[in-house]
């Protein structure tokens, strides 16, 4: 599916990324907690759900002055399931999290 993979040191970029959950847990360093965009009921982003604790670097910040840290992964939302973003939610993804990132 095509996502927006944002990595510590790395600016975001478009993938093909392999939709099962091996592939998403490779990605993000581990567990997945999956966050809602605001700006699209339809893009959700992947992290690492223990980020917080092991203070990985690559800090995104989220609505309400959260915090992200570690890589993270941006892919579309279909019914129950993630899906591939479309080319107009792909440069959006990109500009948010360049908006957002610290490193």
């Amino acid at each position: 599916m095509k996502a927006v993979v944002k990595r510590v040191g790395l600016p975001a970029c478009i993938e093909e990324v392999e939709n099962k959950l091996e592939s998403l847990w490779e990605i993000v360093g581990g567990y997945i907690e999956v966050v809602r965009l605001s700006y699209d009921t339809k893009v959700l982003m992947i992290v690492n759900e223990e980020g917080k604790f092991t203070r990985q670097p690559n800090i995104v910040y989220h609505e309400l002055n959260d915090v992200i840290y570690g890589d993270v992964l941006v892919v579309g939302q279909k019914g129950d399931d993630f899906a591939s973003l479309t080319n107009v939610q792909a440069a959006q993804a990109i500009l948010w999290l360049d908006m957002r990132s610290i490193n």
